[in-house]
């Protein structure tokens, strides 16, 4: 029972990636610059980074933690190393975001504004999803866990690009890329993997 909890609690944050659940903010977005932000940003500008790299800052979150569903469950060689490889580079990534929100107070990354209905949906789809890869057993689950993964890396490559455009640091231009062909790359893994999967 406890191992079935716990194999139940590494699901719900494996397909959380990309299915945030905050509840929205009650405070609006900022419509003028906060102090010490760059000006060379328009308020626009400045909310959609934030809230992009929120976004991804809690995917990266949750997506460090994937590795840890391979103790139970998966026993391909190939995807192993791969799931390994993306929590690495969430994780590589976490701390990298962190660093630029130390260094630019401006960059907020708590700022995720999901309005209730988003929230409620990913809620519903995250839960349908983990059961799926709860009851799922062999290549049947290599294919579900692939395919929670292809959702995730899509949505954090898409998100780190959204973040480099809406950014006049240098700094965080290359963080943001960085991560962004890194998710990108492994995406196409997945995808490759999924059609070996799926014969």
């Amino acid at each position: 029972m406890i191992r079935r909890n716990l194999l139940f609690g590494l699901a719900w944050l494996v397909v959380l990636n990309g299915c945030a659940t905050n509840p929205p903010s009650s405070t609006p977005p900022p419509t003028t610059h906060p102090a010490g932000a760059d000006a060379t940003l328009s308020p626009a500008e400045l909310v959609a980074r934030n809230n992009a790299a929120s976004l991804l800052f809690q995917l990266l979150q949750d997506q460090k933690n994937v590795s840890l569903l391979l103790i139970f469950k998966g026993n391909r060689a190939d995807l192993a190393a791969l799931i390994k490889a993306i929590s690495a580079t969430a994780e590589t990534g976490s701390k990298q975001l962190l660093d630029l929100a130390q260094a630019d107070p401006t960059l907020n990354l708590h700022a995720v504004e999901l309005p209730a209905g988003e929230v409620a949906v990913r809620a519903a789809m995250a839960r349908t999803d983990t059961y799926k890869l709860l009851l799922s057993t062999g290549d049947n689950f290599d294919f579900a866990l692939l395919l929670t993964q292809s959702d995730a890396l899509s949505y954090g490559y898409h998100l780190a690009q959204i973040a480099a455009d809406n950014s006049s640091d240098p700094a965080q231009q290359r963080v943001f890329a960085g991560l962004g062909e890194a998710m990108s790359a492994q995406f196409q893994q997945v995808i490759a993997m999924l059609r070996t999967v799926a014969k």
